[in-house]
C-alpha cells in the first residue's frame, strides 16, 4: 500500500514538473524596462514608426517588457537589460541587472521633471540603480533599489516682498490644497528606496504581482495627465498586460492598481515678517489609498491607430475604511447617478481618453490626451461644458529619410495645457493635481504624479534631431508658464503682464557603446518675472547625464 502511494505522489510530481517546464518555457525570459533608462523606450518608439516594432504595441502602458526587443534592437542593445548569472534552466534564470548613473545639476533654481526618485532641487544630485531579476516557473523577482543624492542647496523661493494678501492666497489657492514643498528640507539628503522593484506570477500577455516600479499611462513623450514617473514610485498591487492581448477584434493592453501614496511630512513656507502662521490649515497625518485603470485598444480594422482612457481616485485611508469604497474606479461615471452626491465628492479623482496614430508609410505619429480635473455631472453637462476642469495634450513625430537610409532627421513638438476654463467663474472648478478636502493633492512624497510642470502651468516643447540607429543627436526649445490659475485668481486683472514664464533652449544626446547606453542634456532657462516679481528675471543652467552599464 505505502510503495503504491509513493509511486502515484512520484507520478503526480512528474506530471505537475512537466506541466511547469511547458507552461515556463512558452513565457520566455523577461523583466520591465524601467522609466528612465537612457534612450530606450524613444529609441523603441520610432522603430515602430519605421516598422521595425509590433504594430499592435501602444506605448500607452509602461514600462515595457524586455522580451519586445529580442527581434528589434540591433548591435545586441539587448545585453544592455540583463546578464544571465551560471548556467540557469527553462524554469529558473537569475540575471544581474545593468548599473544605472543618473546625475542632474541646477546651477540657481529647482528645473526639470520625470527623473523618478530625483526631487526637484538646486545643485547636484545624482542616483545609482543595480539588482538582480530571478525567474522560477511562473513568479519572476526583480530586486532593483535606488540610491539618490541630493545636494538641496538654497535657492530663492517665495518672496518675502510679496503683499500678505499675495501670501494667503498662495496658501488658500495652492499650499492648502496639495503636498508640494518648495524646498526638502534644509540640509542634503541621503535617500534609500526600493525603486524599480517588485514580484510577479506571469502567465501569457498578464501578470499580477505587487511592485515599487515607476509607471506611465498615455501617448504624452515628455507628458502625461494622469501617471508618469515624475515622483518616486509608489507601492501597488497591479494586474497588467506585459504584452499586447490579441482578440478578434483587435490588441488589448491595461493595468488596474490599487496603491499607497505617501506625504512628504513637509510645510510651506513662511514669510519672515509673520511670527505666526496662522493661513496654513493642517493636512491630515494619513496615507492615501489610490485606485487606478488604463485601458487601450487597437481596432484591427485600423491598423496603427491606439485608443486609450484612464481613471483614478484617491481618498485618505481611514476615509476609505469607513466608506468600504476600496474600487471606485468601477462606479458611476456621472455624478447626477452616484447615491450619495456628498461623499462621492470627498473623492480625489482624474479621468482622461487619449488616442495615438502611427503612420508607417509617413513615418510620422500623432497622439492627445484630453481629462478632466472634476467629475461630471451628467451627459449634459459634458456637452455644455468640455472645457470645465479640462486639461489636454497635443504632439507628433515626424522622422525624414537623409542620403544615408540608416540616418533621418526627427521633428518632434508637444504641447500641455492645465490652465482652468472660464467655468470657473460661475462653479468651483478644481485645478489639477489640487483638492480642497484631500490636502495633499495628486501627489506622492510631495511631488505630482501626474505632469510634472505641476499645478495650472502649461507649456510647449519642439525639437529637431539627427538619428542613427539608437544614436541621437538634436537641439530643443521650450516655453513653461508656471501656475497660471494662481496668477490670474491673485494679480490677473490688475497687472496683466506678471505671468511667471521660463524660456529654454538646449541640446541633447543619446550614444551607445560595446558597454554603455549614455544620454544627456544641456539647457539654458531664462525666467521672466521670477515667483511672479515683476521685471525679475533669472537665470538657470540645467543639466542631466544618465549612463547605464551592462556587465558583459
Amino acid at each position: 500500500m505505502k510503495l503504491s502511494l509513493l509511486r502515484q505522489l512520484s507520478s503526480n510530481l512528474k506530471k505537475v514538473t512537466c506541466l511547469t517546464l511547458l507552461i515556463s518555457t512558452t513565457l520566455g525570459f523577461s523583466q520591465s524596462i524601467p522609466l528612465g533608462y537612457p534612450g530606450l523606450d524613444d529609441y523603441l518608439r520610432r522603430s515602430q514608426l519605421l516598422g521595425k516594432v509590433d504594430s499592435s504595441l501602444s506605448f500607452m502602458v509602461r514600462p515595457l517588457q524586455s522580451n519586445l526587443l529580442r527581434s528589434t534592437l540591433k548591435d545586441s542593445l539587448e545585453n544592455y537589460l540583463y546578464k544571465q548569472i551560471g548556467t540557469g534552466s527553462k524554469v529558473r534564470k537569475l540575471s544581474l541587472l545593468p548599473l544605472q548613473v543618473r546625475t542632474e545639476f541646477n546651477s540657481h533654481y529647482p528645473y526639470g521633471w520625470n527623473n523618478g526618485s530625483m526631487l526637484r532641487s538646486r545643485g547636484v544630485q545624482t542616483l545609482l540603480s543595480g539588482g538582480l531579476h530571478y525567474k522560477i516557473g511562473l513568479l519572476s523577482v526583480q530586486l532593483k533599489p535606488e540610491f539618490v543624492f541630493v545636494q538641496n542647496q538654497d535657492f530663492d523661493g517665495f518672496p518675502d516682498s510679496h503683499s500678505n494678501f499675495v501670501w494667503r492666497t498662495r496658501y488658500n489657492r495652492t499650499w492648502n490644497r496639495i503636498d508640494l514643498p518648495e524646498k526638502f528640507g534644509q540640509s542634503p539628503l541621503w535617500r534609500v528606496l526600493p525603486g524599480q522593484s517588485s514580484i510577479r506570477v506571469n502567465h501569457g500577455a498578464f501578470s499580477l504581482g505587487i511592485s515599487t516600479e515607476n509607471i506611465w499611462w498615455g501617448p504624452g513623450r515628455n507628458h502625461s495627465l494622469i501617471m508618469t514617473n515624475n515622483a518616486a514610485g509608489f507601492t501597488h498591487l497591479t494586474l497588467n498586460t506585459k504584452k499586447p492581448a490579441r482578440t478578434s477584434i483587435g490588441s488589448f493592453e491595461g493595468q488596474f492598481i490599487v496603491a499607497r501614496l505617501e506625504n512628504s511630512g513637509i510645510d510651506p513656507p513662511i514669510p519672515q515678517r509673520e511670527i505666526t502662521n496662522s493661513w496654513l490649515i493642517p493636512k491630515h497625518d494619513e496615507w492615501r489609498y489610490l485606485n487606478g485603470i488604463t485601458i487601450t485598444y487597437q481596432p484591427r480594422w485600423v491598423p496603427g491607430l491606439f485608443l486609450g482612457t484612464s481613471r483614478v481616485f484617491q481618498d485618505y485611508n481611514d476615509s476609505t475604511r469607513i466608506k468600504k469604497n476600496y474600487l471606485p474606479v468601477f462606479s458611476n461615471l456621472w455624478r447626477v447617478n452616484d447615491p450619495n452626491t456628498s461623499t462621492d465628492g470627498s473623492l480625489d479623482q482624474l479621468w482622461s481618453v487619449f488616442a495615438r496614430w502611427v503612420l508607417v508609410e509617413a513615418q510620422a505619429e500623432f497622439y492627445f490626451e484630453v481629462g478632466r480635473a472634476d467629475a461630471t455631472w451628467n451627459f449634459r453637462d459634458l456637452l455644455l461644458s468640455p472645457d470645465h476642469s479640462a486639461g489636454y495634450i497635443f504632439g507628433f513625430s515626424k522622422l525624414i529619410n537623409l542620403s544615408n537610409q540608416n540616418q533621418h532627421l526627427e521633428i518632434s513638438m508637444e504641447t500641455i495645457h492645465l490652465e482652468l476654463a472660464k467655468t470657473g467663474t460661475l462653479r468651483l472648478e478644481p485645478t489639477w493635481y489640487q483638492n480642497g478636502r484631500n490636502r495633499h493633492g495628486y501627489t506622492h512624497r510631495g511631488e505630482v504624479l501626474g505632469s510634472g510642470i505641476g499645478p495650472g502651468s502649461n507649456s510647449q516643447f519642439l525639437s529637431v534631431s539627427w538619428i542613427k540607429d539608437f544614436r541621437k543627436v538634436g537641439f530643443l526649445a521650450e516655453r513653461l508658464i508656471n501656475d497660471n490659475d494662481f496668477y490670474y485668481h491673485t494679480f490677473g486683472l490688475e497687472e496683466p503682464m506678471r505671468n511667471w514664464v521660463n524660456l529654454s533652449l538646449g541640446v541633447f544626446g543619446s550614444w551607445n557603446t560595446r558597454r554603455l547606453l549614455i544620454e544627456g542634456k544641456l539647457q539654458l532657462v531664462t525666467s521672466r518675472n521670477y515667483q511672479w516679481e515683476l521685471t525679475e528675471n533669472r537665470t538657470n543652467f540645467y543639466s542631466q547625464i544618465n549612463v547605464l552599464y551592462h556587465f558583459k
